[in-house]
């Protein structure tokens, strides 16, 4: 049986939210989540590899690994440790400013325009900015399997009318599907965080046009909005949202809609929240 794996000296830091997996079976586990179905060819980008042991892993599972690092410090261990290695690319960057699914550098290789996938032990600091961004690119990643804290987890499979339930679970159920696989105790990762973690299975969803990714956008603004004010009524809470729109356009909206003035927003399903927000843009 493989046993934890000893971390070479190296003083995480805590501004950039490292916390390094160290057992090698549980590495397994999260990259065995992976779509065997998908070409092996099919670029895989690792984000914050840090000691390299999820890279490890990857290894087996793609003959197209992009790790990308923004401690440079790390580089240098990653590069001795991985980067003569056929089919590895170390690249030194920001994830929150990395052109996922855009610009230049997704159209030239290795990406050339086309599919790709990650898997992140993600900095529980910027997860939730990351997620939404990996999202919202104008080509998501095929697949994701990602760690959050388990907080976190849970507000993002959450269901309507839960106490996790909130802007990150609509968003989530109208962009993707999503499913919490694994839970991780602190004891996993060194440094120990004070959390325990889970990684989360997401499936972005595939938009048939930029007007219907468009439509989603509207949505989730207006959840967003309307979160604020997750216990009051539906009618209360597009008047405080919007309070320079008169009471009687609501009224009409929700009448078109369908729904209950009364409804809590906490009650609203994701797919009602995309149903007022088309009404919306049509009155």
């Amino acid at each position: 049986m493989e046993k934890m794996m000893t971390i070479p000296p190296h003083r995480a830091r805590k501004s950039l939210g490292q916390n390094f997996l160290t057992d090698p079976s549980i590495a397994q586990k999260i990259v065995d989540f992976l779509d065997p179905a998908i070409p092996k060819e099919t670029p895989l980008i690792e984000i914050g590899p840090g000691k390299g042991i999820l890279t490890r892993a990857l290894l087996n599972k793609t003959s197209n690994l992009i790790l990308l690092e923004k401690d440079n410090t790390l580089i240098p261990d990653l590069t001795e440790r991985f980067g003569t290695i056929p089919g590895v690319r170390i690249i030194r960057a920001d994830a929150l400013d990395y052109p996922f699914g855009e610009g230049d550098a997704y159209q030239s290789p290795p990406f050339s325009g086309g599919d790709y996938r990650i898997v992140s032990n993600l900095p529980y600091n910027i997860s939730v900015p990351l997620l939404f961004r990996f999202l919202s690119t104008p080509k998501p990643p095929l697949e994701m399997v990602l760690m959050f804290q388990r907080e976190v987890a849970r507000r993002i499979v959450a269901s309507t009318g839960s106490d996790d339930y909130g802007h990150l679970s609509v968003a989530m159920a109208l962009s993707a599907s999503a499913r919490k696989v694994l839970d991780l105790k602190p004891g996993s990762f060194y440094p120990a965080p004070k959390v325990h973690s889970s990684v989360v299975l997401i499936q972005p969803r595939i938009f048939e046009s930029d007007g219907e990714r468009e439509q989603i956008r509207n949505a989730l603004t207006l959840s967003r909005k309307l979160f604020s004010y997750r216990r009051r009524t539906l009618q209360n809470a597009l008047q405080l949202a919007f309070p320079e729109t008169p009471k009687s356009d609501f009224e009409e909206i929700i009448n078109l809609s369908g729904l209950s003035p009364a409804k809590r927003v906490e009650r609203l399903l994701p797919e009602e929240f995309h149903l007022i927000s088309m009404t919306m843009q049509e009155t």
